[in-house]
């Protein structure tokens, strides 16, 4: 799609398909190529008045979290701590859901579970207000996953529960599913139920290897 772009001069075509691509490297743990994808998006987008496309939104908050992934935590956070001002100046609940989520991996990724699960329950309430149900899933994903890193395995389970029905509805070829799935075996390993866990944690790297969700594979084993 790039090199079609590219080809016929459609400077937004070759924008969009940065942002996508990139975001499809970084979900599969193809931190360098994102981060070099994301580099070029960020320095042609500006964020529009209305925030009426999700490209800027989309670009600062998989950057965000794909520097954290490569060690520059700090950086990501204040990336995304910048992108999410101009938002809330804008009260734009869509897109303060999808890079509260993003910031929520970011924290996680750098080990920080508590604001992790802060950003992942800021991101819920704004998703549920803008009735996505996409950046819900997104969020109730983050959050049980640092729920289980703080030890909370009742509440883990619980947000599990809630994400399965939207699961359902949204379809299983859902983005970030490899790491779901490799956050469901964490999470019962975490709360002692090894043979679940094993079970869960073959299934995810099954899962991940066959969509190439490198991260999401590493993760599970």
């Amino acid at each position: 799609v790039l090199e079609e772009a590219r080809g016929l001069g459609d400077a937004d075509l070759l924008i969009v398909s940065t942002v996508v691509l990139g975001a499809s490297r970084a979900t599969r743990g193809q931190f360098i190529q994102a981060e070099q994808l994301f580099n070029v998006a960020l320095a042609q987008l500006k964020p529009t008045a209305s925030f009426d496309r999700w490209e800027w939104t989309g670009a600062v908050g998989y950057q965000s979290f794909t520097l954290a992934a490569r060690g520059q935590v700090a950086s990501g956070i204040a990336l995304a701590e910048r992108g999410l001002a101009l938002l809330r100046e804008a009260n734009n609940q869509s897109h303060l859901a999808l890079l509260e989520l993003l910031q929520g991996l970011a924290y996680l990724l750098g080990g920080d579970a508590q604001r992790a699960l802060a950003a992942a329950q800021n991101a819920l309430g704004d998703a549920r207000a803008s009735g996505s149900r996409i950046y819900i899933y997104f969020a109730l994903l983050t959050q049980s996953w640092a729920e289980s890193r703080l030890g909370e395995h009742a509440a883990a389970r619980k947000s599990l529960e809630q994400l399965r029905p939207i699961t359902q509805q949204l379809g299983a070829q859902l983005l970030l599913a490899d790491w779901l799935a490799a956050a469901e075996a964490e999470m019962a390993l975490a709360a002692g139920m090894t043979a679940e866990a094993l079970a869960l944690a073959e299934r995810a790297v099954t899962y991940a290897h066959s969509i190439e969700g490198t991260f999401a594979e590493a993760l599970a084993e």
